[in-house]
């Protein structure tokens, strides 16, 4: 069966089936695998026939998992959806905006708590306590000629 074909199904059966009541995803495949009696491999599709769902505009997806054939919804029920999706972008563009401010002010904060001379001192302090880091695991390590006195005496045994 061609994916034209299937999501035109699946919109018959939602139409007869559900009309104006909401639905799943998963009640609507369950009923075009009956329906179109498809075996295992033609079932790999599902994927496929949620994304045309996605994009097919007589399907509507309403949230909490749940669609509508577009046809059966009341006037004010596009518009409540309209107008949820419309909120939830301001909402977005309104959290990144605070989010952006707050990230702003803390870089402010910082640049007028520490001023040019603290941040040298602060990176001089730094590159010191590397160096010093560095030294000292250098200490640590054998030189060359203790290593060859160790070689040699373990060869001597």
């Amino acid at each position: 069966m061609e994916n034209k074909q299937i999501i035109t199904l699946a919109y018959e059966l939602a139409k007869t089936k559900y009309k104006n009541k909401p639905f799943t995803f998963e009640q609507l495949w369950n009923d075009l695998v009956k329906k179109a009696r498809l075996d295992a491999q033609e079932q790999k599709i599902v994927g496929h026939v949620y994304t045309c769902m996605l994009q097919d505009h007589r399907f509507i997806f309403i949230g909490n998992h749940e669609w509508k054939v577009r046809e059966f919804l009341k006037e004010s029920e596009q518009a409540a959806l309209s107008h949820a999706l419309y909120d939830f972008k301001q909402e977005q563009e309104a959290e990144a905006k605070r989010l952006a401010d707050l990230n702003d002010k803390a870089m402010l904060e910082q640049e007028a708590y520490y001023d040019e001379e603290d941040l040298e001192a602060m990176h001089k302090e730094y590159k010191e306590k590397l160096m010093h880091d560095v030294d000292e695991e250098d200490e640590d390590l054998p030189s060359d000629q203790e290593s060859e006195s160790e070689d040699e005496e373990e060869d001597a045994e």
